[in-house]
């Protein structure tokens, strides 16, 4: 038998004058959220990273039915 701990918390993203709510999980190394927006048109993003020891991240988020896009970020704080 295997247990996952998961840590789930909420935030707030803006994207031009709209405010998403978003839920984030963590589990273990990866940081997993999705998020909806409505303009320029409807659609749920879902994203899934994880982060080195440099704080580099590191992942793919995926819009819709559209192929998914690698992601590549830097922790800034």
């Amino acid at each position: 038998m295997s247990l996952h701990l998961y840590e789930v918390f909420t935030a707030a993203a803006m994207y031009s004058s709209e405010e998403i709510t978003v839920e984030k999980v963590l589990d273990g190394n990866l940081l997993k959220w999705s998020m909806k927006v409505t303009k320029p048109m409807r659609l749920t993003l879902k994203f899934v990273i994880s982060m080195d020891e440099n704080n580099k991240m590191y992942g793919e988020a995926k819009a819709g039915m559209l192929p998914s896009s690698k992601l590549i970020g830097q922790r800034l704080s």
